[in-house]
């Protein structure tokens, strides 16, 4: 069941220029090296297509996890920018990233519905003048945390 799930995102990311750092249990956790610079635009253009195509990417796992007789699968996608510390792992030969941003970005996960996408305030700073995109910022009852959270749509 991961194993289906886990393999198709790691293909569908790393296809969009991600780096897949780990399996945190049924989660990815992945990083896009080429926006560090916060003005090159159609770097985060590739990493709003990249949810996407891992949005649209459900009916094919689904249909692969239905010949497998497991049931089917539905999931939250979460995004934010920022600053990262780098660590080298000792059971793997990729880094492993921590800080704050990793750190919001599991927990906007949480607010996120399922086969949904949102993003944290400062990925929306980056983001919201992107054409294309509309961007909602969810209500302060859906969100506990003092940080702006938005859900992706296309427009």
């Amino acid at each position: 069941y991961y194993d289906i799930f886990l393999n198709m995102m790691s293909s569908v990311a790393v296809g969009s220029g991600a780096v897949v750092v780990k399996n945190i249990g049924d989660s990815i956790l992945v990083y896009y090296p080429s926006t560090m610079h916060s003005d090159k635009k159609p770097e985060f253009v590739s990493v709003l297509e990249s949810l996407f195509k891992m949005i649209n990417i459900r009916d094919s796992i689904n249909a692969i996890l239905s010949d497998n007789n497991l049931p089917e699968v539905s999931y939250r996608i979460s995004c934010d920018y920022g600053a990262v510390m780098m660590a080298d792992s000792s059971t793997s030969n990729t880094k492993d990233i921590f800080g704050s941003t990793v750190n919001y970005c599991t927990k906007i996960n949480r607010i996120a519905n399922p086969n949904q996408i949102v993003i944290g305030g400062d990925m929306y700073q980056a983001v919201k003048n992107i054409n294309g995109f509309a961007f909602t910022e969810l209500k302060k009852q859906e969100n506990s945390m003092n940080y702006s959270i938005y859900s992706v749509k296309r427009s």
